[in-house]
């Protein structure tokens, strides 16, 4: 009888061990397809880092093609893709002011045009799902473009020495889908990567002072990286049917939140669901956030 019990009671721990042996490979397996997933989309950004890093320096530039890249920024600030000049793409996303005029613009405020190569979603409720949408939308749409990209394309054929820079740079010349993409190359140079977070990242620990660290270390413990990931902390995921925004270049903001109605980062941190954080977390928190 003992010894039955005895070989019970070994087979329900070999059981249980067995259990939890197979729980940490599934969750093992499942973190390596995670670093993998993470790897891959760095790469295809133009970061070299492993999947295991969290928090990766953007890099100088994200692929692309210059010379499409050059007509995209001509384009960018081209009244003739649009009704008004006050439509314009530089209108509201002026480079000079890190990529967003600061404005509110029917409830929602601009987002920046600067590292949108590295978002997954576009608009205030992320329904775009790539910067060729985007960019399509924003040309065609009544509210911004209030011109069809047919209308646009017939504009900018009058103009010759375009037309044949076009040719030079697409087989199929001056079309709508070249300029469209010559947006988004454009779009995909404006990379932000000499900021101290940046410096930071890359090993030049001097580039933060301790308050700015401390900030950092919040950060992560704090869970606001559950929303704001990625290279840019953020602009990746929908929360509450608005995207999160990316809080690279946060330093050259005037307004906060997507209806711009906070106006500064400590009154729009008050917003967030963070834990209780003391004075001096949530002082060094808004610290590490005007660094980025």
């Amino acid at each position: 009888m003992k010894r039955r019990l005895l070989l019970i009671v070994v087979a329900l721990v070999a059981l249980v061990c067995c259990v939890g042996a197979y729980f940490k490979w599934c969750a093992m397996r499942a973190e390596g397809r995670r670093m993998s997933a993470r790897e891959a989309m760095y790469r295809d950004m133009g970061i070299f880092a492993p999947g295991s890093e969290e928090f990766v320096a953007l890099p100088p530039e994200t692929p692309h093609r210059a010379g499409a890249a050059v007509l995209g920024s001509m384009l960018f600030a081209d009244k003739r893709l649009v009704k008004s000049s006050k439509r314009m793409c530089a209108a509201c996303h002026p480079p000079s002011a890190g990529g967003a005029d600061n404005k509110v613009h029917g409830r929602f405020l601009t987002r920046s045009s600067q590292n949108a190569a590295f978002a997954l979603c576009y608009l205030h409720d992320g329904s775009l799902r790539s910067l060729k949408d985007v960019v399509e939308y924003m040309i065609s749409s009544p509210d911004y473009g209030a011109y069809s990209t047919t209308g646009a394309v017939a504009r900018l054929l009058r103009d010759q020495a375009l037309a044949s820079r076009f040719v030079a740079n697409y087989e199929t010349g001056l079309v709508g889908s070249n300029v469209v993409d010559s947006i988004v190359q454009h779009l995909r140079a404006r990379i932000t990567s000499t900021g101290a977070f940046d410096r930071y990242l890359s090993g030049k620990t001097d580039a933060f002072d301790a308050v700015q660290e401390r900030g950092f270390a919040v950060f992560k413990t704090s869970s606001c990286a559950s929303c704001h990931d990625g290279p840019t902390l953020g602009g990746r995921k929908v929360s509450e049917g608005r995207k999160v925004p990316a809080l690279r270049g946060l330093a050259k903001r005037r307004l906060f939140l997507t209806d711009g109605s906070a106006a500064d980062v400590s009154t729009a941190l008050f917003r967030m669901p963070t834990a209780e954080l003391s004075d001096e977390d949530r002082s060094a928190l808004v610290a590490f956030l005007k660094s980025l």
